[in-house]
């Protein structure tokens, strides 16, 4: 009768248990019991096998045959196991198929819908684990570090590296206007607001990761004890570059519930910022008593045109008249954005970059500009703020950026520490043997003479080029290689401090240049 069972499996493939039960029932006429016995006999005769380490609602089980286990289609019946029985285990597949298919690996556990840490539950760590070994999602090494994505099972292609790079950059910039707006609107002191970071673990709350978490003395969120105030909290999550539909926030919305149904804890406004939501996105957000919002209407339409803006400009690869217009449009959003404290150094810091990484594309032809570069290599990964390649490799240039009124010895000795730590792990790759390499280190500082000093005497030690821009020498490739009205603006927002300009100078210089602006627009 064993024999049976497995017979039946072999034509059905990897099922649910409940799935083979309802067909031995149906093909042998037995009742449901019955089934269920035999199945069990089958197992411990050997000739079916339950998935070990798969834990699924009312103690459902996926059963195969040991030849089935080797098969490379067992995967994906896998995956169709686990839809039909609405398993936990789709949450993080659906979490970063809202994401384009691959994330940062330090970003998992905000998107698995698991808890990163909890006594005797299965953690996110252990569900990456999982899914990888079931070949359901694959670690990968990109530009942006270690990454986690979907396998090839899925239909839908993998969002590109660059694409990915811009939309955490955009992220970023949410996140951190997130934190200033709290702040301002007294729902959260800004010392005690935590936000996901490349490094280190992310922010938790409930046992769960999140994009931001912060304690609230909101009359509505606090509870009085013996002991004194016990805060609520504001969490967040943001998605960008992409319209959620209502299987793109089930994640979110699971690790909500998880968090509210636990025995006294704390009370706790949840948000979910993107894009834009479908209809049906929308409306569980509503019912579920959550805020799903958006850039635009949190911080306005301009700030969200900037986002827009700088998203692009990360994903052009060679620097053109496109570029300069969204560069203009992104440094115009400057004055509209300096109440929000973090979020303006970010955003100067950012387009800073993007500026470097265009001048580049423009000096030298560039056939390829990238930024935020992470270089993986065998037990560590460097990154790179832009890194620009010329046709057929020919010409390499790494470029750092640094935004310090003052660039010492020490700063640039760390650099050039990098820069030969790059140059021998680089060119022992076969597509850059040949590559003339250029570290180049750009700063709306002041570069002092020690420093000076420093690099003029490494560069006579090494085989490549170590190149210094400073505020002044900015200010000219950007003249000549930009458009003017990109290159006021450089000048205003980023060279002002360096050049030593009295408040009086600055304001009346931004009236002149208004001047000029409305003149030129007719």
């Amino acid at each position: 009768m064993s024999d049976t069972v497995s017979n039946i499996l072999r034509v059905l493939g990897p099922s649910l248990s409940s799935s083979l039960a309802r067909q031995l029932e149906s093909r042998e006429k037995i009742s449901r019991v019955a089934a269920r016995k035999r199945i069990e006999r089958a197992k411990k005769v050997g000739q079916i096998r339950a998935l070990p380490g798969l834990t699924l609602k009312n103690n459902e089980q996926v059963l195969y045959t040991p030849e089935q286990r080797a098969n490379p289609d067992f995967s994906r019946y896998l995956l169709k196991c686990l839809q039909d029985a609405h398993s936990g285990y789709q949450l993080p597949l659906r979490g970063i198929a809202a994401r384009g298919g691959q994330v940062p690996a330090y970003l998992f556990p905000t998107f698995s819908a698991f808890p990163s840490e909890e006594a005797d539950v299965l953690t996110a760590n252990d569900v990456l684990g999982s899914l990888c070994t079931w070949n359901l999602l694959e670690k990968d090494l990109t530009q942006c570090g270690p990454s986690v994505r979907l396998s090839g099972l899925f239909s839908k292609p993998v969002i590109s590296q660059s694409r990915m790079g811009a939309r955490l950059t955009v992220e970023k910039l949410v996140v951190s206007a997130l934190k200033d707006w709290l702040r301002l609107q007294g729902i959260a002191s800004a010392d005690k607001i935590e936000i996901r970071n490349e490094i280190g673990d992310p922010p938790q709350f409930g046992y769960y990761a999140w994009d931001l978490v912060a304690p609230s003395y909101l009359s509505s969120l606090t509870h009085y004890t013996s002991n004194g105030v016990l805060p609520g909290f504001v969490v967040a999550d943001v998605i960008a570059g992409r319209i959620l539909n209502a299987e793109d926030v089930e994640y979110f919305i699971a690790k909500c519930h998880s968090i509210k149904n636990k025995p006294n804890s704390r009370p706790f406004i949840a948000f979910l910022i993107a894009d834009w939501f479908r209809k049906d996105a929308l409306s569980l957000g509503r019912k579920n008593g959550f805020v799903f919002t958006t850039p635009k209407n949190l911080f306005g339409n301009h700030f969200a045109q900037t986002l827009n803006a700088i998203s692009q400009l990360l994903q052009l690869k060679q620097a053109n008249t496109q570029s300069s217009g969204l560069i203009h449009e992104t440094l115009s959003s400057f004055v509209l954005t300096e109440h929000l404290e973090h979020t303006s150094f970010l955003l100067k810091s950012i387009t800073f970059e993007i500026l470097v990484g265009h001048c580049i594309g423009a000096l030298h032809k560039t056939s390829m500009v990238t930024f935020d570069i992470a270089h993986n290599f065998q037990h560590d990964s460097i990154n790179t703020g832009v890194m620009s390649v010329t046709a057929n490799n020919e010409r390499v240039e790494l470029a750092d950026c640094r935004m310090e009124p003052i660039i010492a010895s020490e700063i640039l000795g760390s650099w050039a520490d990098k820069a030969a730590i790059l140059f021998s792990r680089l060119k022992q790759e076969k597509r850059y043997k040949s590559s003339k390499f250029v570290f180049s280190f750009w700063t709306n500082g002041k570069i002092t003479d020690d420093a000076l000093a420093l690099i003029s005497l490494i560069q006579k030690k090494v085989p490549y080029e170590l190149k210094l821009y400073s505020w002044h020498d900015i200010s000219i490739v950007a003249a000549e290689n930009l458009s003017k009205r990109v290159a006021q603006r450089l000048n205003y927002f980023f060279l002002r401090e360096s050049s030593g300009m009295s408040m009086d100078e600055l304001a009346k210089n931004e009236f002149d240049e208004f001047k000029n602006v409305q003149e030129e627009d007719g």
